[in-house]
């Protein structure tokens, strides 16, 4: 909603359905739209009007309101929302949100919702999913930029956004599963974002089981606290994607592998920018393990460090923990990808180093099964 009381809304099918007989319309009263009568009365009551409204529609087929796009410039205009979250057949919504003040939102009812797009400064963001009642919202997808005075590098509270410290609550999203939250920055930024700050009001959703983060601009921080909560609040997990152009200097030691690989039983994929990785006085030629975990029997099937790029231990040592890293996921499926071969060993990052010795424990297991048989 623009600032002059005037609505922009998309109403028919999303832009992600790329068929062909598609066809757009524009000028089409509100009125005329099936279930927007009662925004219709909502607009004359405030005295807004709307722009043009773009509906697309599938020709020769009966007209079904699924999707709603809407740019919001006030604050004070989010209750005429309930009256398109209110149409039974209303599954998709994508918002452009503005800056909104510290006061909370009014209560926000979605029941057939199923996919939301949000777009706006990431407090925004939280303060409206903070207002919805979405029971049936499967799917969450978040593209936000970063004011100058967002602090999300500190683990000072008194710092922060009061938005990162609201709990959203279980019952209001009871079936969502996959979050998406992406960075959307024309330019660099050089202050860290703290995975555990900016995810935070989502930890409180236990039953997520794929969430990816997605930095274009700013560094990534994961600690190993941020990892050790990920074990406990979300066990179900299936993907945990973290990825970003480039890593913090802060990362998780090697134990965050330990903590996912004991509560999140489902996990098969999991990427990280880097973990930091500190080498024993002495390398011996029965070292223990690197890892303080059992072997086990998990599924993690990809594994990846795309930001360990750099030589800062030993390749003893990271061939070592690569080994112990397929005993503790030992279906992992070889990483060969821009492979060590190609390179003299004198270039060889971290990260190529564990995955040779990954890849020399699987050939180490495969010749050890077959001369039992």
């Amino acid at each position: 909603m623009m600032s002059d009381s005037t609505i922009v809304l998309t109403v028919g099918l999303p832009e992600s359905e790329n068929v062909e007989d598609v066809l757009t319309a524009g000028d089409i009263s509100l009125a005329c739209i099936p279930h927007l009568e009662p925004l219709v009365a909502a607009l004359i009551a405030v005295g807004a009007s709307h722009k043009p409204v773009v509906l697309r529609y599938r020709a020769n087929a009966p007209f079904v309101l699924s999707y709603v796009e809407c740019r919001l410039q006030d604050a004070s205009h989010v209750p005429l929302l309930q009256h398109v979250l209110s149409i039974p057949t209303l599954v998709a919504l994508q918002l452009h949100l503005p800056a909104f003040g510290p006061e909370a939102l009014p209560v926000l009812y979605a029941p057939s919702l199923t996919a939301v797009v949000l777009r706006g400064e990431l407090p925004c963001t939280y303060q409206f999913l903070h207002a919805m009642r979405a029971s049936s919202l499967e799917k969450l997808q978040i593209f936000f930029h970063r004011n100058q005075w967002d602090k999300l590098n500190t683990l000072d509270e008194s710092l922060r956004d009061h938005a990162y410290m609201l709990a959203l609550a279980p019952t209001s999203f009871p079936v969502l599963r996959t979050v998406r939250v992406e960075e959307v920055e024309l330019h660099p930024r050089w202050s860290d974002v703290s995975f555990g700050c900016a995810i935070r009001p989502l930890m409180h959703i236990p039953t997520l089981e794929d969430v990816e983060v997605q930095l274009d601009a700013s560094p990534l921080w994961v600690s190993v606290d941020d990892l050790a909560r990920v074990a406990v609040v979300w066990s179900d997990l299936r993907r945990l994607v973290l990825t970003c152009k480039t890593a913090a200097k802060r990362a998780p030691t090697v134990d965050a592998l330990s903590h996912l690989e004991a509560a999140c039983r489902n996990l098969v994929e999991l990427v990280l920018p880097k973990i930091r990785l500190q080498e024993p006085e002495s390398l011996g030629a029965h070292p223990g393990r690197l890892i303080d975990a059992p072997v086990g029997n998990h599924p993690l099937r990809t594994l990846h460090l795309p930001c360990q790029t750099a030589r800062t231990v030993s390749s003893e040592y990271c061939w070592e923990l690569g080994w112990q890293i397929e005993q503790l996921f030992p279906y992992l499926e070889p990483d060969t990808e821009d492979a060590c071969i190609t390179r003299p060993a004198s270039l060889f990052s971290d990260w190529d180093m564990i995955r040779k010795g990954i890849l020399d424990a699987k050939a180490a297991k495969s010749i050890h099964i077959m001369s039992m048989l």
